[in-house]
């Protein structure tokens, strides 16, 4: 069993996530320009598309989820590689690590499924016991925040599995012990309140303009968003 790791410093950790994309702004625009403005021209698109028929939206979600990998593949390259200059490939490539990250995040989406199904049941049958209403009521907080608290847990393998190191959920678990809700804090609050933050800054109706310039924004901040994972996982296996 891996040594217990230090409680993460937070504050650190998110000065730092929006410090290097700024001080390093070359070298993030250079690798990430594709790949996020592949991700802001889908979500327009979906939104002006309105309704859409069941292919397109699959063919959407694929495009989109494939365009996300490339993005975070090369966010956490650029920092835990500290790819800098020429070394920054312009154009992404999808290869082994792009592969490794996709299966990954899958199988980590779908043990959190698991575990919060298993882990939540006992409380499903004694509150709705009790009463429904009150079960209606907590559903959803109470699901979001245990499957925020599981997926905090195992989301470190996805930088490991960027910069092809070898991805063990159970290791990672381990590894993470004690440090479960700040690393909720990491991957739950703080994309929250980034992405909180973009749609206020878009209002009830945005037009087209607006649309796009508060889209482009969210993009811009999911690279805040993937630094602090990435950073986070470096203060985890700093001792490793």
């Amino acid at each position: 069993m891996p040594p217990q790791v230090p409680p993460l410093p937070l504050a650190e950790i998110v000065r730092q996530a929006f410090r290097l994309p700024w001080e390093r702004r070359s070298d993030f625009i250079r690798g990430l320009a594709l790949p996020a403005l592949a991700i802001v021209a889908i979500r327009v698109g979906s939104w002006l598309a309105g309704e859409m028929t069941s292919a397109m939206a699959w063919a959407t979600a694929i495009a989109y989820g494939a365009a996300w990998v490339l993005f975070a593949v090369a966010c956490h390259r650029l920092v835990l590689l500290d790819l800098r200059g020429n070394s920054v490939p312009r154009v992404p490539g999808w290869s082994r690590p792009e592969t490794i990250f996709a299966l990954s995040a899958v199988l980590v989406c779908a043990t959190v499924m698991v575990v919060v199904t298993v882990a939540t049941l006992p409380v499903v049958i004694a509150v709705s016991l009790i009463s429904q209403p009150l079960w209606d009521s907590l559903n959803h907080p109470f699901g979001a925040v245990v499957g925020t608290y599981i997926f905090s847990r195992m989301a470190p393998v996805l930088p490991a599995a960027a910069i092809g190191e070898r991805v063990n959920l159970p290791e990672m678990w381990r590894r993470t012990r004690g440090n479960g809700w700040r690393l909720a804090f990491v991957v739950g609050v703080l994309p929250w309140a980034l992405a909180y933050a973009s749609q206020v800054s878009a209002g009830d109706e945005p037009g087209v303009a607006i649309g796009i310039a508060t889209t482009a924004l969210s993009v811009a901040l999911m690279a805040v968003e993937i630094s602090a994972l990435s950073i986070a996982y470096r203060f985890l296996t700093a001792e490793r």
